[in-house]
């Protein structure tokens, strides 16, 4: 149920089976009583049956009337909270990391091999301790990449 039970209302459920407007008309005139109130135990059912079925957290907030993070807060209370989907087949990692000392032996620094491989810093730094870039080098490079600039913007002045 995603709609308010009052007739000619469409608005988004808020609780009870009312939206945020009813429910508080109903709410200052004392009538909360008359509208059936869903006990947590029968949606906590609900939405463990929404998430058997493989919805998403927010297909299964619009169908409870709750927001997503409530469902996330579900989710992770009852333990099954969805991780994130595996981005990388575990067998493809030695192939990536000699892939990753090829590029670091070819005098890439460790943000440029993170880039191009997307591996963390940590994960380069325990497989290849000292190939990196000092900071020395990178600043180097820096002073170097600003003096070209310069020189390039003054011809291009000129």
């Amino acid at each position: 149920m995603t709609a308010c039970v009052i007739d000619g209302c469409a608005r988004p459920l808020k609780a009870r089976g009312l939206c945020s407007v009813h429910y508080k008309a109903a709410w200052r005139a004392g009538t909360l009583d008359e509208f059936e109130h869903t006990p947590r135990g029968t949606l906590d059912e609900f939405v463990a049956r929404l998430h058997a079925d493989g919805l998403s957290a927010a297909q299964i907030a619009e169908q409870a009337g709750c927001t997503t993070r409530t469902v996330q807060r579900w989710r992770t209370a009852q333990g099954v909270a969805q991780p994130l989907p595996p981005t990388r087949n575990p067998d493809e990692f030695p192939t990536r990391l000699e892939q990753a000392r090829q590029l670091l032996e070819d005098g890439a620094s460790y943000n440029e091999v993170i880039r191009t491989l997307h591996m963390h810093k940590r994960t380069l730094q325990r497989h290849f301790p000292g190939m990196g870039w000092s900071s020395v080098e990178g600043s180097r490079l820096g002073a170097f990449i600003t003096r070209m600039q310069r020189e390039t913007n003054r011809k291009a002045a000129a």
